[in-house]
Order: C-alpha cells, then structure tokens, then sequence
C-alpha cells in the first residue's frame, strides 16, 4: 500500500514536472533587469586628446576608447567630447543627455535628478536620435519622453559600476 502511494505521487510529480517544463524556458529566455540596458562592450583603450579611433558602437558611447580627462562639472550647457564621455563611464559615473532646443523644464528635471548623486552629469546631446539618452560603462537608455522612474532605476543600477577598479 505504502509503495503504490509512493509511485502515484512519484508519477505525479514527474507529470507536473514534465508540464511545466515549458513554461520554464520561456522565464528562461526572458531578460533579466540587469540586461535591459546592456550593449557590446568596446576594449577600453587610453588615446591622447585628438587622437583618431575606432568609431563607437553606440550613440552616445558606451564604452571603447577615452582621454584620461574628467568633465569637471556635473552640469554642462554644452555637448561633452566623446572620448571624456567614455572616461567618466569607466570609473563609474552616468550621463543623463539630452537632445532638444528650448526645453528648459526637461533639463531643469535631468539636473535636479544629477544633483541628488556624486557622478551623474548632465550635457546636451544633438548628435543621437532620442530625447534622452542615459549612459554607463556597457548600458544604454534611450527615452522618446521624460521617465523618471526609468531614469532613477538606470542611476541606482549602474552608478558606480566600471571596470577600471579607480
């Protein structure tokens, strides 16, 4: 009796197991939070002020080759070179840029936001095709709107994260 029991839950169990094996390759392929951003990853390769490199595989870039320079200043009125763009991504930091004429209230949120962190800069950006584009070491956003929700989990995710170790 006891051994009939043990192989009808036995059975069961592989039964249920056997049928939900389907649904566990679809949470299988799904993405992972920490993946939503994720781009190819450039070699981070140290060049000189106006030295010619590979181009970049994203806009705004991401990560490849960089200045050893820092920005100086959080909040910027104008575009930040790429190169230095990259640098401040590998040591940790995330730039909040934006790309739009006339649009005092959207910079006035991306720099209140800036603010409330050490390594969130904020620069226009005329050269990409969304409004905002939030950046570091190997992540990309782009928004076609203001989305503070997107914009505070992206910082709280990748602030500080880079591979230089400095």
């Amino acid at each position: 009796m006891r051994k009939d029991l043990f192989y009808r839950i036995y059975r069961i169990g592989l039964g249920l197991l056997l049928l939900s094996l389907p649904c566990l390759q679809v949470f299988a392929q799904e993405k992972s939070p920490a993946d939503e951003f994720s781009v190819p990853v450039m070699p981070p390769v140290h060049i000189h002020p106006g030295q010619a490199h590979a181009p970049y595989n994203t806009i705004p870039p991401t990560s490849g080759p960089h200045v050893e320079m820092h920005v100086g200043q959080k909040i910027l009125k104008t575009p930040v070179p790429e190169e230095i763009q990259v640098h401040e991504l590998e040591h940790g930091g995330i730039f909040l840029q934006y790309n739009c004429t006339h649009c005092d209230d959207l910079v006035a949120k991306l720099e209140k936001i800036a603010q409330a962190y050490e390594g969130v800069f904020v620069a226009p950006y005329p050269k990409m095709d969304a409004l905002i584009a939030l950046t570091a070491w190997g992540k990309l956003a782009k928004l076609k709107e203001y989305n503070e929700e997107v914009i505070q989990r992206f910082i709280k995710s990748y602030l500080g994260a880079y591979p230089s170790g400095k």
